[in-house]
């Protein structure tokens, strides 16, 4: 029988545990640091309240397709 280093077993159960969670982590969906979740119509009127320089910021950051699915979807 070969023989193993005795870290071996913990090593296997850290890298079990890791993979557990880390799938966990994809199922739960989680809002990313600096982000929120809201509702169409909340992202839809918080655009329409934002200056323009936040507009176009907007605009930059996520695309003009992504900005427009939101002001269209707060109606």
């Amino acid at each position: 029988m070969a023989k193993t280093n005795a870290a071996q077993g913990g090593i296997n159960l850290i890298l079990k545990e890791y993979k557990t969670l880390k799938r966990a982590a994809k199922e739960f969906n989680p809002v990313h640091l600096g982000m929120e979740r809201v509702s169409s119509s909340q992202a839809a009127n918080r655009f329409r309240e934002m200056s323009p320089e936040q507009k176009q910021g907007m605009i930059d950051q996520i695309g003009i397709k992504e900005v427009m699915k939101i002001v269209r979807s707060g109606k």
